[in-house]
């Protein structure tokens, strides 16, 4: 399950979507690289760690995201943005049925209402720093 997925059945729910996600420890706004606490959805492969702290209004969800070797996600679309730098490995963005491989040092920002995958087709994991709109913990 995707977190933008994970974030529907909780606005379905009428609930925080926070309720499902650890937020950073610590004071004031900075994220501590130390103080990330990386997490799963559901069991599933993907490991997540915030880099953004919870606020009134805000609207940018900044993640770290280790795609795992093989990994595919289902196709999905909805409101907001979503863009991705690639750390390392390479990520093959699909939208609406065109394909971009990203590789080290590359980045992709799209509209999420286009129908778009994403897939990690080496044999080693990919890291990136996702950031999506609208902001999907509370």
């Amino acid at each position: 399950m995707s977190v933008s997925s994970l974030a529907s059945i909780a606005r379905a729910l009428n609930v925080n979507p926070s309720l499902f996600f650890p937020n950073p420890e610590g004071n004031g706004v900075a994220v501590r690289g130390y103080a990330r606490e990386p997490f799963r959805m559901d069991h599933a492969e993907v490991v997540y760690a915030r880099l953004g702290r919870s606020f009134q209004g805000r609207s940018l969800e900044p993640l770290f995201v280790t795609y795992p070797p093989g990994y595919l996600s289902e196709v999905s679309s909805h409101d907001g943005e979503e863009f991705y730098y690639v750390l390392n490995g390479q990520l093959a963005v699909s939208l609406d049925g065109e394909t971009h491989k990203l590789n080290a040092g590359d980045s992709i920002h799209f509209r999420s209402d286009s129908q778009h995958q994403l897939a990690n087709s080496s044999e080693t994991p990919v890291q990136v720093v996702a950031v999506t709109t609208p902001a999907l913990l509370g």
